[in-house]
């Protein structure tokens, strides 16, 4: 676990970095450093660490490997969300399966760009994100568009039903969508309604069963 201490009276966007790979996070610092309006203050390899770091520096905009050693960026996301609920988040990841991107964007990530793109591209994805615009690379983008056209719930049913699948209530689910709780009662009424199920435990079954929904 590493803190950055920022003595730079000018205020730059302040990044958390959570990578389990040392040579990862070396290299988004080299890429950020030539960056004055951007300043990474604190560094995690995993959820314990990332929770220590966020939970005492200021961070605006995390950056999070989706699946880490131990646990997923997803996982991190929450956690990280309980000690700092005004961070954003961008996932790095070497991959951009169906799953993964689905996951990573139901769950709050405005961001979800690849290691071995261009570093342009993540200073690009960093800045939108603080902005609360999404930056998804052209790969996550097809994927997720491809997902998205072959179910029939909305894609903010989709949403939510991802973050129905590990149990999370309505006024979180809320909250992480910037939606009101009502909103989100309506939207768990509709996916009940188009997937044939009598509750929401029945609804996950069977998004699992369709593929709507994977668990990994």
């Amino acid at each position: 676990m590493t803190i950055h201490r920022d003595s730079d009276p000018w205020k730059p966007i302040r990044l958390l970095l959570v990578d389990d790979h040392a040579v990862i996070r070396q290299g988004l610092r080299a890429i950020f450093s030539a960056h004055r309006d951007l300043a990474v203050v604190g560094e995690a390899a995993d959820l314990a660490e990332a929770v220590a770091v966020a939970a005492e520096a200021a961070c605006d905009v995390a950056l999070v490997d989706f699946r880490l050693r131990s646990e997923s960026g997803v996982d991190v996301m929450r956690a990280v969300a309980e000690v700092s609920p005004a961070c954003r988040y961008v996932i790095l990841s070497s991959y951009h399966t169906e799953h993964w991107v689905h996951e990573a964007t139901a769950a709050g990530a405005l961001g979800y760009v690849l290691k071995h793109g261009d570093p342009a591209e993540i200073v690009m994805a960093v800045r939108a994100v603080h902005s609360g615009r999404k930056y998804l690379s052209a790969e996550a983008s097809e994927v997720l568009r491809r997902y998205v056209h072959r179910s029939p719930l909305t894609q903010r049913e989709q949403e939510i039903l991802g973050l129905l699948v590990p149990g999370t209530r309505n006024r979180r689910i809320a909250q992480l969508l910037d939606i009101a709780e009502e909103t989100v009662k309506a939207h768990v009424k509709s996916i009940l309604s188009k997937v044939g199920a009598k509750d929401r435990t029945e609804a996950v079954t069977k998004a699992i069963q369709r593929g709507l929904v994977r668990l990994d």
